[in-house]
C-alpha cells in the first residue's frame, strides 16, 4: 500500500496566510514581552519556587536582551557581595560597568533588582559560579576519555583560499600538538586545510605550497592571530610569550651575580681596562646582549 503524503499548498493565498500567522505569533511574542514586569514576575517565582523549574535566566534574556544580561551576569561574578558593604558601592560598581556596555539602557534601580533576581533565583547559574574551572575540568575529563584532545582546537587563521577563494576542505585526519598558555600547557587537535584546487595547505602559521615552498601569511593576518607556532606541534599563546624577554633579561641578572667573581677573574682586563673606553668600562657577560 503506497504511503500518503501530506499535499503542501503552494498557493498565493495559502503562502499569504503562512505569513499573516507568522507576524500574528511575533506581535503576540512582543506583546507578552511589553506585559513582563520584573517585580511580578519575582512575586510569581517566589510563591511557587518550590513547585516549578523554571528557566529564569532564559527569561530575563527574553525581557531586557541576552547581551545584558550576560553582561550583568558576569559582572555579579566579577565583583564580590562584600563591597556591599561600604556605602552600597556594588550595586554602583554593576550599573557603572554595565553602563559602559549597553549605555543608556538599565537605570540604577532595574540593574539592582535583576541583580538580586538572579541571586535569589540562579544561584548555580554557570555564569554566577566559579564557571571557568568547571569548564576547565570537564575538558580534561573528556580529552580522557575521548579519543580527542578537547583543551583546545587550532586551525588555519582562514576559511577560503587566499589564490582562488574556493572553500578550503581537511583531508587529513586531526592530530594532536600542545598549546603553552598563561595557564599552564593543553594537550589540543588541530586541523590543515587544503584547497584542491590550487594544491595549497594551511597550517595555522604558514602556506605550503609543494615541493618544500612555504611562506607565512600576509601581515595583517599574523597580526591578528593570538598564537605563536614554535614547531609544527608546539604552540604558544603570545601573552605568555611576552614574558621570555623579561625573563631572560631577570636571568641574566642572576646568572651575572651568581658567578660575579668568576666575572671579575676571567674578564677583570675588559672591566679594569682603559676607563676612558666606555666599550671596556661597561662590558659584564650577559644572556640578553
Amino acid at each position: 500500500m503506497a504511503s500518503k503524503t501530506a499535499k503542501v499548498d503552494f498557493s498565493a493565498e495559502a503562502i499569504l496566510r503562512k505569513i499573516q500567522e507568522r507576524k500574528e505569533l511575533l506581535n503576540h511574542i512582543n506583546t507578552l514581552k511589553g506585559q513582563l514586569v520584573l517585580e511580578q514576575v519575582t512575586d510569581s517565582l517566589r510563591s511557587l519556587k518550590k513547585h516549578v523549574n523554571f528557566d529564569v535566566v532564559g527569561l530575563l534574556a527574553f525581557m531586557f536582551g541576552f547581551d545584558a544580561i550576560m553582561w550583568i551576569m558576569l559582572a555579579i561574578r566579577h565583583v564580590p557581595k562584600t563591597f556591599a558593604r561600604y556605602k552600597n558601592s556594588r550595586c554602583n560598581i554593576i550599573f557603572t560597568i554595565i553602563d559602559h556596555l549597553c549605555p543608556c539602557r538599565f537605570s540604577v534601580t532595574l540593574v539592582d533588582d535583576i541583580v538580586c533576581f538572579l541571586e535569589e533565583f540562579a544561584p548555580e547559574s554557570p555564569f554566577l559560579g566559579n564557571y571557568s574551572a568547571v569548564f576547565e575540568e570537564a575538558l580534561c575529563t573528556l580529552s580522557k576519555r575521548e579519543k580527542l584532545n578537547f583543551g583546545g582546537f587550532i586551525v588555519p587563521p582562514v576559511e577560503d583560499c587566499l589564490r582562488c577563494g574556493s572553500i578550503l576542505s581537511a583531508p587529513n585526519p586531526r592530530s594532536s600538538c600542545t598549546l603553552y598558555t598563561i595557564t599552564g600547557p593543553k594537550q589540543c587537535a588541530k586541523l590543515v586545510l587544503r584547497c584542491k584546487d590550487c594544491k595549497v595547505s594551511y597550517g595555522r602559521s604558514m602556506i605550503a605550497e609543494g615541493k618544500g615552498n612555504a611562506s607565512y601569511y600576509f601581515e595583517a593576518i599574523a597580526a591578528a592571530d593570538d598564537l605563536i607556532e614554535v614547531t609544527n606541534v608546539v604552540y604558544m599563546e603570545k601573552r605568555l610569550y611576552r614574558w621570555l624577554p623579561s625573563l631572560t633579561d631577570g636571568f641574566s641578572v642572576s646568572y651575572n651575580e651568581l658567578f660575579s667573581r668568576e666575572i671579575r677573574e676571567n674578564f677583570e682586563s675588559d672591566v679594569t681596562g682603559d676607563q676612558n673606553d666606555d666599550k671596556h668600562q661597561n662590558f659584564v657577560p650577559s644572556f640578553s646582549d
